[in-house]
């Protein structure tokens, strides 16, 4: 860091933090200034704490996100500024990766306390059998008694009151960011990496991939297709065209789905997005994205009934805070 830059970064910060400023122009500065200071902090951390599996993996794929929360979303909620760039203490980086580390811990803490999506009583319904068990052997299980059928509905009546909601209403402008399909692109990622998970447990190394495609095709099946097909598809991201490509790659490679994929997709230079240019810089808009879909979900998370926050929580919030690896 060169002895001209604290004063200029300090004026970058408080332009970021005044609540006066358009999103637009902070989103802007984030991304040219701020977002190397992140990436440093993230890789200083990783090696920190390289044997916390728990803890790199957040650092990996929730940091650029949850930076730009603090610095910009939360002073324009609370009239507060998160970090005084004029307080002599300390630098911006040291206090940068104290926050990360200290969301990092408490989302570690959580996890080990909470109990899984998969527990024990929806794993039985939808039981996911290793490779040697043929399916005329599977137990059958009542619908009546389903806790998987009920999750299912408990998701689509939650996503059918946040599509009435104003934030996730279809943008006004052409090359606006419609919320709602970040929404579903999370929750997409976030079933996809569920069910991988639970099919490498059960011993289907071999064909993790398609079987994982083939279920969260089944859970998709509960939403209404106008939010797939017809809404999600005319917003600025080809998503149909994103979901086929996510869905090949995982069945071709066996790979595990990640939500970095989502962006490597998108920075594309083929990738058609309207009068959007997302070649450049991608993966800070896209966090970006995130963290106000987010918001806009914290907002109206009071209009669902406990069962819809559960699985929506757990899905929206979660999304890209499971295991990513670089």
């Amino acid at each position: 860091m060169t002895p001209d830059q604290p004063e200029f970064l300090r004026e970058i910060l408080r332009r970021i933090q005044d609540p006066s400023a358009p999103e637009e122009e902070a989103n802007c500065l984030f991304s040219e200034h701020i977002l190397p200071i992140v990436e440093q902090a993230k890789r200083r951390l990783i090696a920190r704490y390289r044997t916390q599996r728990c803890y790199v993996e957040w650092f990996e794929e929730n940091s650029i996100s949850h930076a730009w929360e603090i610095l910009a979303m939360r002073p324009r909620q609370t009239g507060k500024r998160s970090f005084d760039p004029y307080n002599p203490r300390g630098t911006f980086i040291s206090w940068l990766m104290t926050c990360l580390l200290r969301e990092a811990i408490s989302y570690c803490r959580k996890k080990r306390e909470s109990t899984t999506f998969f527990d024990e009583s929806s794993e039985k319904a939808f039981y996911i059998p290793p490779p040697s068990v043929r399916p005329q052997e599977l137990p059958d299980m009542p619908k009546e008694t389903d806790p998987v059928q009920t999750v299912k509905m408990r998701l689509r009546d939650g996503l059918a009151e946040l599509i009435q909601t104003k934030p996730f209403q279809p943008p006004s402008r052409t090359n606006g960011v419609d919320y709602f399909a970040v929404v579903l692109i999370l929750i997409r990622i976030k079933l996809a990496k569920q069910f991988y998970a639970a099919l490498q447990e059960k011993g289907w190394d071999d064909c993790c991939g398609a079987k994982t495609v083939e279920l969260v095709k089944e859970w998709w099946k509960v939403l209404d297709p106008a939010w797939c097909e017809r809404r999600v598809a005319q917003w600025a991201l080809p998503c149909k065209e994103l979901f086929r490509d996510l869905e090949d790659k995982w069945i071709k490679s066996n790979a595990r789905p990640l939500l970095k994929q989502v962006v490597e997709l998108l920075s594309h230079p083929q990738t058609k997005v309207r009068t959007m240019v997302l070649d450049e810089g991608m993966r800070a808009r896209w966090a970006t994205w995130v963290a106000r879909a987010r918001c806009h979900y914290h907002r109206q998370a009071h209009r669902l009934s406990p069962g819809q926050r559960a699985i929506l929580d757990f899905l929206i919030l979660g999304a890209d805070d499971e295991q990513e690896e670089s």
